[in-house]
């Protein structure tokens, strides 16, 4: 989620004046993604964004066509600037939602419910038709593990197709479960053939893939990791707890993850997954009518592009159901 404060809009009054559209939480790939087909689909749409995305680690973002290799940070600005300049229905609100509730129509409808939400500062109340989670996660770092946070992003990272490229051919190693490191092991030895695999509970894995792993020539470390070295986050090797020096230029690890709002969500009602992610269908949808999802927050398939790809299909759901409800009701311009 990216804001930038000089460009933020600001609305002064403690309520809107109206009911919007639709009120989009995170303002990152997937949450601008939404607000650009519900700005061009002319919906009064409010995007609130705290400017803590994920990535805001990284300094280069890859596999998005079009935009290899450009500065994440670049990529949602330009983004921003596009919207705020060509669809005036969309404002941005420097913030966080701090309390979402559900407000029924006088019949008691589900499906003509109102949400009702109230910013961290308390100066923003907001009541919208619609709500799209694009809030995303917050990955959480092994503390005991010293130059791991400076190297995140840099040459500790979670995905050969964002970041495998600048490392082929290079001595890299697999930081995770043996489940994953299995998934990923096919992959990243097609990168590279300098592969090793840390992982401190060998139990996990069968004989059968053990051998796999040696057929490869890759080598499974259950020995702690202790210390990454690296020069200003690009790592030249790891320590281990035995003392051991291995030489890397990059970590792939999969890290356990906070999602962010899951107070909201689950206040308003919405399933999360056993894997902590916001469940949604195919349409974006989670199982709260009115209440969508998209971004890093409800896959594990984290790229800009495909959190610009669930963004769009969120917000021309949003619009659809918003003009099929019009539509039935005669709506006259």
């Amino acid at each position: 989620m990216i804001t930038s404060p000089t460009t933020t809009t600001t609305i002064s009054n403690t309520m809107t004046s109206s009911v919007v559209d639709c009120v989009i939480i995170g303002g990152s790939y997937a949450g601008l993604s939404a607000a650009l087909a519900l700005g061009r689909s002319l919906r009064n749409t409010i995007v609130i964004d705290n400017g803590l995305p994920c990535n805001r680690f990284a300094s280069h973002s890859h596999n998005f066509l079009s935009h290899d290799g450009s500065n994440p940070s670049d990529i949602a600005q330009l983004g921003r600037q596009q919207i705020q300049e060509q669809y005036k229905t969309v404002q941005f609100i420097q913030g966080r939602v701090e309390s979402a509730k559900i407000k029924k129509d006088d019949n008691d409808n589900e499906s003509e419910s109102i949400f009702e939400l109230v910013t961290d500062s308390g100066d923003n109340i907001f009541e919208s038709k619609k709500i799209i989670f694009a809030s995303g996660i917050t990955d959480l770092f092994p503390t005991e593990i010293s130059g791991f946070a400076e190297c995140w992003g840099k040459s500790v990272i979670h995905c050969p197709y964002c970041h495998g490229f600048e490392f082929q051919t290079e001595p890299t190693g697999l930081f995770m479960n043996p489940t994953f490191a299995m998934h990923m092991a096919p992959i990243v030895r097609n990168l590279t053939p300098n592969l090793t695999i840390f992982c401190t509970d060998l139990t996990g894995f069968t004989d059968d893939q053990l051998d796999r792993m040696k057929a490869n020539q890759i080598e499974v470390i259950s020995t702690n990791i202790r210390e990454i070295q690296h020069d200003d986050g690009f790592m030249t090797g790891v320590v281990l707890d035995d003392g051991r020096s291995i030489p890397l230029k990059a970590l792939y690890a999969a890290l356990p993850f906070e999602l962010n709002c899951k107070s909201l969500m689950e206040t308003l009602g919405c399933t999360v997954t056993e894997q902590g992610y916001l469940a949604v269908n195919d349409m974006q949808k989670t199982n709260v009518p009115g209440i969508f999802g998209c971004g890093d927050s409800t896959t594990m398939f984290r790229s800009v592009a495909n959190a610009v790809r669930g963004g769009h299909v969120a917000g021309a759901v949003v619009n659809m159901e918003l003009c099929s409800a019009e539509f039935a009701k005669g709506r006259s311009h």
